[in-house]
């Protein structure tokens, strides 16, 4: 591969570049929306909504099957072998496409008659807007092996581009809906929606088949039943451990209901919500190397695999822990300006999920060289059984009496330690890596600076106190020093001569201009 860490580089300022956008516009765009559909047509979008994206879970091992296909093929330079892997993903996915659209318009009438409970005015324009969502779960699943493609050929410019595309027609629709449509908002917002939807699927498909050559739907001559076969073994195992985190977080979520009722839920939902606004400063990362990973080990280079995936290791752990480290220290202050009323039990959920997150996120890049080399039977049943067990202790202990503290400490122990070790054990089983030495070069000075940074965090607020003042005083002192941290002991010489060399060429690039 040329240049890999110039092209992770660039891919991960433009991913960087999108989401700073596309957050910007989400926020503006929600708050139109929001004001526009009026609280009640705005809940009804949201829950019509949340029940169709459960089955999310139905695509998302399919997508990560094919772009890790599609990753493969790119790395072993066999061009008929890309060519059945787009016209195999292409045939799936229009299966699940089919079975998604006979679910949701099966699970029709149920859902309006027995579970949803909406207004009698706004039943019609609910059920415009489940038929509309419907289609567009269809329209999206469609598009999954065009996104497969981009990410395998690390085109993440024009991904990057597509996105704030996307971001900016949410917007205008959102403006539309309020400036030039009177009534039935619910309505033309929900079909508008759908209607983007197609929008970025046309724009995809024209994309690819015009700039990659493997975008060729010939099923005559393209396609191959043992790639078929290969990829739904492939997918199977991904779905099997998909659906056993669905069902373990999602039971997690019903059992905590039961016994303390709703408030816990707000807890879980607002811890949820934190990790997630700071997990998607390393997901960026993760996307633009899962195909470096992936295309190294088509290469039959397992070796750069392993270096690539270690380095990914440390450092989307670094780019979680620098926004991690300031705001656990705070978190207390953070929660009180952003909710005002904070619920009961949301601190100690989002810190020990941040922690979780963490743990999980050091880890993550070894799961991607493991589905490299394809072996994932073993890793995706053990992650199933990490993902249930929980479920059947946090029963046990709720019915005993035990506090909400389980729900914190269960999942840490099962989430954390013993995925982390499953990791490890399958990463050196499957992939060869040498544990002590990951560990010793690329998780303890990590882990050191993160440590070092929050109790440097505690002592300045011990100095300086909790007002707003010295919470935006603080903020910015922790990242700087856990910055010269970094410089200092996670970096190795090697990656300080690239970070100088990076960064003088920004510096020169800015100067020419």
């Amino acid at each position: 591969m040329k240049n890999p860490s110039n092209r992770i580089l660039m891919n991960t300022f433009f991913l960087y570049g999108k989401m700073c956008i596309t957050i910007f516009l989400s926020f503006l765009s929600t708050r139109i929306v929001l004001q526009a559909l009026g609280v009640v047509d705005y809940g009804i979008f949201g829950v019509i909504g949340g029940v169709i994206n459960m089955l999310g879970f139905l695509s998302a091992s399919m997508a990560a099957t094919t772009q890790r296909f599609m990753s493969y093929s790119e790395g072993n330079g066999n061009f008929e072998d890309k060519k059945q892997v787009f016209n195999v993903s292409i045939v799936l996915h229009a299966l699940i496409a089919l079975c998604a659209v006979v679910l949701l318009c099966g699970f029709f009438p149920l859902f309006f008659e027995t579970i949803i409970n909406i207004p009698s005015g706004s039943v019609y324009a609910a059920k415009v807007v489940y038929f509309s969502m419907v289609f567009s779960v269809a329209v999206t699943v469609l598009t999954v092996p065009y996104d497969a493609v981009v990410n395998s050929h690390e085109d993440m410019l024009y991904y990057a581009i597509v996105g704030v595309v996307e971001g900016i027609g949410k917007l205008l629709v959102a403006l539309y809906i309020t400036i030039v449509v009177p009534d039935n908002r619910l309505i033309v917002y929900g079909i508008l929606t759908a209607g983007l939807s197609i929008m970025i699927m046309i724009a995809m498909r024209i994309y690819c088949h015009k700039r990659y050559a493997e975008c060729q739907f010939d099923l005559l001559g393209c396609f191959s039943k043992s790639k078929m076969k290969e990829m739904v073994y492939f997918a199977s195992y991904k779905l099997y451990a998909q659906t056993s985190s669905m069902i373990g977080n999602f039971g997690m979520g019903l059992l905590a209901n039961h016994y303390f009722g709703a408030f816990i839920n707000a807890a879980i939902s607002i811890s949820s919500q934190t990790v997630a606004y700071l997990q998607s400063f390393s997901n960026n990362m993760m996307k633009v190397v899962n195909p470096v990973i992936v295309k190294s080990e088509g290469e039959k280079s397992r070796g750069n695999m392993l270096v690539v995936s270690m380095y990914s290791c440390k450092y989307s752990f670094l780019m979680l822990a620098v926004f991690a480290a300031p705001v656990l220290v705070y978190l207390d202050k953070i929660l009180a300006l952003w909710l005002v009323n904070v619920p009961e039990w949301a601190y100690l959920m989002s810190l020990f999920a941040i922690v979780r997150a963490l743990n999980e996120c050091i880890f993550l890049p070894l799961e991607i060289s493991i589905g490299a080399v394809g072996n994932i039977k073993g890793n995706s049943l053990w992650s199933s059984i990490i993902n249930l067990l929980p479920l059947l202790i946090l029963f046990v202990l709720f019915h005993y009496g035990f506090s909400p503290m389980a729900y914190i400490v269960v999942p840490l122990i099962f989430w954390g330690v013993a995925y982390e070790l499953k990791t490890l054990w399958f990463a050196k089983e499957v992939c060869g890596l040498r544990v002590g030495s990951f560990l010793n070069r690329f998780v303890k000075w990590p882990y050191g600076v993160f440590c070092a940074s929050i109790l440097f965090g505690i002592v300045i607020r011990l100095l300086i106190g909790d007002s707003i003042g010295a919470l935006f005083l603080a903020l910015p002192l922790v990242v700087l020093f856990f910055l010269t941290l970094v410089w200092l002991f996670a970096m190795g010489a090697t990656e300080k001569e690239y970070a100088k060399l990076a960064f003088d060429k920004i510096l020169n690039k800015i100067k020419k201009r």
